[in-house]
């Protein structure tokens, strides 16, 4: 079973297009709608000219891709957001509050492991890069058997699929052999279709080892549960380099 909803949160930031352009690609690809919510109060004029503007956006960036769309605008209300983002198949976030992102819509909603935790959906996050690759084409999966990363690799299940390639990294602070839950869930991988290429990775911090492979093996989408995507997205929020661009370069889709 594939996403035959994809709901995606639309900002007025400077490079929405891209993103836009990533989420009406990955519809198409899965032969999903993909529905736009901008979230403002509608009693502001601000609010309403960032959001006909968000929509021709939208529409523009969708309409390229020949996808099935919807628009919708909310109140800036996070019950609102949750009841809507619920109903889907996957959720198309940002990378951080709208309220921080360039030029964005001036109403935080919720970061992406709150949304995931209280949906009961996975996220895909999307940030703001000027550009994306197309997602899902080579999938890095990081893995540490809780039964977060099981709903995560469950939910993720229509892109692996889909991919070309698929690497299954887990992290330790020591080396060792194959265990058997390893075998396991490459067993369980194979069932499903999907060949994975199955690492070990010796670090002292797993967020660190993710950025760096997902690097080396030139993934355009991870998979992690959310509190792996926390530890990410803490060590990356004051960096630089590298490991600050990984919040931009590397969509990444994350379920609690």
């Amino acid at each position: 079973m594939g996403y035959a909803d994809i709901v995606m949160q639309i900002g007025s930031g400077a490079h929405e297009a891209s993103r836009i352009a990533a989420a009406a690609d990955l519809a198409r690809r899965m032969a999903a709608r993909l529905d736009g919510v901008f979230i403002g109060p509608s009693a502001s004029e601000l609010s309403l000219e960032q959001a006909s503007g968000a929509r021709a956006t939208f529409e523009r960036a969708a309409d390229s891709s020949h996808v099935k769309t919807q628009w919708s605008v909310l109140e800036p209300d996070v019950g609102a957001w949750i009841a809507r983002a619920s109903k889907a198949d996957l959720i198309i976030a940002p990378g951080e509050a709208p309220d921080s992102l360039e030029g964005g819509a001036p109403y935080p909603v919720l970061e992406p492991g709150c949304l995931a935790q209280v949906s009961h959906r996975p996220v895909l996050v999307l940030a703001g890069a000027k550009t994306y690759r197309p997602i899902g084409r080579c999938v890095l999966v990081a893995w540490d058997e809780s039964p977060e990363a099981w709903r995560a690799l469950h939910a993720a299940m229509p892109l692996l699929k889909a991919a070309e390639t698929v690497w299954v990294m887990s992290v330790g602070d020591r080396m060792r052999s194959p265990s058997a839950a390893d075998r396991a869930l490459e067993d369980h991988l194979c069932a499903q279709g999907v060949v994975p290429m199955m690492v070990w990775r010796c670090a002292q911090s797993a967020a660190r080892a993710i950025i760096v492979e997902a690097g080396q093996c030139g993934a355009d989408l991870i998979v992690m549960n959310t509190g792996a995507w926390r530890q990410v997205s803490e060590m990356t929020r004051n960096a630089s380099g590298r490991t600050r661009a990984f919040r931009a370069n590397w969509p990444t889709l994350i379920a609690h």
